[in-house]
């Protein structure tokens, strides 16, 4: 069973197409996950992208899809799949992982819709 097995799903009033371009930026999985190294497993284009995760401490997939819901609107479906080498992921960093991940996910739909960013919490 995987030790970190997260779903987020947020809305973006803005087209699939500019959410997926600005997703497959290489900035956007490091904001994402800064403490974990991916790399692109699959650029599925205007679907969003799978990475994968492979370094010492962690191994697993990560994956955006976005999910075009209207002409103008989407909903990017974010997975977060993780085991840790050597040990197990603790109640408290997967909440911190999650929190991180909200966090920055509210502030890149800020960004693509062009509105004030949200304060957190």
């Amino acid at each position: 069973m995987t030790q970190l097995d997260l779903i987020l799903e947020t809305y973006v009033h803005a087209t699939s197409e500019s959410v997926a371009g600005a997703v497959s930026e290489p900035g956007f999985a490091r904001e994402l996950w800064p403490l974990w190294s991916v790399v692109v497993s699959e650029d599925r284009g205007p679907l969003g992208v799978r990475w994968l995760l492979d370094d010492a401490r962690y191994s697993g997939s990560t994956e955006v899809w976005v999910e075009a819901v209207a002409s103008d609107a989407c909903v990017l479906h974010t997975f977060v799949r993780v085991d840790r080498r050597g040990g197990s992921v603790s109640a408290w960093r997967r909440r911190r992982v999650r929190d991180r991940m909200v966090k920055t996910l509210w502030r890149f739909k800020d960004d693509v819709e062009g509105r004030v960013a949200h304060s957190g919490g």
